[in-house]
């Protein structure tokens, strides 16, 4: 199982830097993602956490699900975990990127040659349009 630069094989849980964009002054930011690849075959699930880096309760969640809850030689099926579907807007704790002013929610399916949340769309969104079945995780947020 491969997904950008990260591989896991049948029954390991990996996580890395999937792909990353650069910024103006050549610093990159990555975009990580969490494998676990199950022992047997079975559905695949891509799981998405801080598409709005201020609800940060799916990225909490995300890594107690696939380092502490689901053991990769009983599953079966795959996990793709997107803890922080959107780093550049939690590099500031801001509901949209500040490099682009796009609400990454709205995003997809992105474009490769677009904005940089445009394009961490569009991989996230060609990833997960090969799973059968996607979870965008969110919370409300009460004053």
């Amino acid at each position: 199982m491969r997904v950008g630069d990260v591989i896991a094989k049948p029954g390991e849980t990996k996580w890395g830097a999937a792909t990353w964009v650069e910024l103006r002054d050549s610093t990159r930011v990555y975009l990580p993602v969490i494998l676990v690849n199950g022992k047997q075959n079975g559905p695949t699930v891509v799981i998405l956490g801080a598409t709005h880096p201020t609800e940060q309760i799916g990225v909490h969640a995300l890594q107690i699900l696939t380092r502490k809850k689901v053991q990769p030689s009983k599953l079966k099926g795959k996990i793709i975990a997107f803890p922080i579907a959107n780093p550049l807007a939690q590099q500031f704790s801001e509901y949209v990127s500040p490099h682009d002013g796009i609400n990454m929610a709205r995003a997809y399916p992105g474009s490769k040659d677009g904005s940089l949340t445009e394009r961490f769309s569009n991989f996230i969104w060609e990833t997960a349009k090969k799973a059968d079945f996607v979870l965008d995780q969110h919370q409300l947020l009460y004053a």
